[in-house]
């Protein structure tokens, strides 16, 4: 697999290029159990599944039947970070 975007040769951000396995291992495991319509029972758990793993600060499911919204919190910027008006 190559760590680029598209056929353009740019490469990709640090932060995607390392979990790009992940994500492509999260696709496929949805991928090999489809499911029909908007009975999406599995996908919902898979989802709820990796929002934890990554350390979501809450998560809300059951959303309109299988929906699943997780919410990161901002943890602020660094001290110095900010812009001077």
């Amino acid at each position: 697999m190559t760590n680029t975007i598209n056929d353009r040769d740019l490469p990709l951000p640090a932060d995607i290029a390392e979990n790009l396995e992940n994500a492509v291992a999260i696709r496929r495991a949805i991928h090999n159990e489809p499911e029909i319509g908007l009975d999406t029972v599995k996908t919902a758990e898979k989802a709820v599944a990796e929002l934890r793993r990554i350390g979501c600060d809450e998560i809300v499911g059951n959303l309109g039947g299988a929906g699943v919204v997780g919410l990161i919190r901002g943890r602020g910027l660094p001290e110095g970070a900010r812009r001077p008006r």
